[in-house]
């Protein structure tokens, strides 16, 4: 029942009494539509059922609870979140690779404009295996997929995968591996 006052929607649903002890304090609870990736594709059943209702808790231990916020998205994957600053986007998209010499170490979760209006936060969350890679020295720069070299021996042009040049990326490079 949409409430036009409050600006939300009260939806009721039954939880069958096996997941009941997952509708907790810990509950996080999402809308699965279909998305395409081009790592992966989710909620491809939703093609076929419609969308629908997920969730997950983290604790089944946690206080039982009735109510609950709706998401938008499915909750963020684990990993070591970053957030890294830039003053542009070059088309980066959310899902997009944060790489390390060439291997995915993880992906870029969301980002946002600041409030100066000229530069961006971008948030990135790091594979937890992959977070020794990282310290103070790490240095993050736009990956396009497209390098273009010219000088008087001629043009030499290396292209990434389709999935970097369409979709951007992050790269990362760890100059100093002894620095905190």
């Amino acid at each position: 029942k949409y409430d036009p006052v409050k600006n939300q929607t009260e939806v009721k649903m039954k939880i069958h009494n096996d997941f009941r002890s997952f509708a907790n304090e810990k509950a996080y609870f999402w809308i699965v539509k279909p998305q395409l990736n081009f790592s992966h594709i989710d909620g491809l059943d939703a093609i076929v059922k419609g969308n629908y209702i997920n969730f997950v808790s983290s604790d089944i231990k946690s206080k039982q609870k009735t109510n609950f916020t709706l998401h938008e998205k499915k909750p963020k994957k684990e990993g070591v979140h970053i957030s890294v600053f830039s003053q542009d986007i070059k088309g980066l998209k959310e899902g997009a690779a944060l790489s390390y010499r060439g291997i995915e170490i993880g992906t870029v979760s969301t980002y946002h404009i600041n409030k100066d209006k000229k530069s961006f936060n971008v948030d990135l969350i790091v594979e937890p295996k992959y977070r020794r890679l990282l310290n103070a020295s790490s240095v993050f720069y736009h990956n396009s997929g497209v390098e273009l070299q010219a000088g008087l021996d001629g043009i030499d042009l290396k292209v990434g995968s389709l999935e970097s040049v369409l979709r951007g990326g992050i790269g990362v490079e760890t100059p100093n591996f002894n620095a905190n």
